[in-house]
């Protein structure tokens, strides 16, 4: 399973949260969501789910239809 990691700029040591995102797995709205809770002190870890790796679906109805398809 891949794993992604967001951390704060600083160096040091940090508490770390683990996101789960959502059947379209680490999309950029999910990104963005990690690098804010990173800013805030946190390390930030987000495993890209069952999919094989590197797996990114979209939104739209093609993306919805792939992930189906895979699952």
């Amino acid at each position: 399973m891949r794993l992604h990691i967001v951390r704060p700029a600083g160096p040091g040591q940090f508490p770390g949260v683990l996101f789960f995102s959502e059947i379209y797995q680490v999309t950029e709205p999910i990104r963005r969501l990690a690098a804010m809770v990173a800013g805030q002190g946190y390390l930030v870890a987000m495993p890209e789910g069952t999919f094989p790796g590197g797996c990114i679906f979209s939104g739209r109805a093609a993306g919805r239809a792939a992930a189906r398809s895979v699952g």
